[in-house]
C-alpha cells in the first residue's frame, strides 16, 4: 500500500481568494483551481500527499470522497498530519 509522502492544507487565505477569482471569473478559459477545490476538498482539514508531479507544480491528494485528486501546490500549506 502506498503511504502519503507528507501532509497539506488549504491555505489559509484560500477563502479570499476563492471569492476573488469568483467575482471577476479569472479563469473563463482555464479550470478554476479554487473552485474546483472548494467542490473536493474541507478547509481546515489535513489531506495526505500521495505524489509530487511537474518538478512540484502539482500535488496528488486525497480528496474527502476518498479519490485521487492532483492540483497545483499553490493552494496548499505543509500541515502536521
Amino acid at each position: 500500500m502506498n503511504s502519503a509522502h507528507f501532509y497539506v492544507t488549504l491555505k489559509d487565505d484560500f477563502f479570499e481568494k476563492y471569492q476573488e477569482n469568483e467575482a471577476v471569473n479569472l479563469f473563463d478559459d482555464l479550470e478554476n483551481p479554487y473552485h474546483d477545490a472548494m467542490n473536493r476538498l474541507t478547509p481546515g482539514k489535513v489531506y495526505p500527499v500521495m505524489d509530487v508531479e511537474d518538478n512540484g507544480r502539482t500535488l496528488t491528494v486525497i480528496d474527502d470522497l476518498g479519490r485521487m485528486w492532483t492540483a497545483v501546490t499553490g493552494l496548499f500549506k505543509y500541515a502536521d498530519n
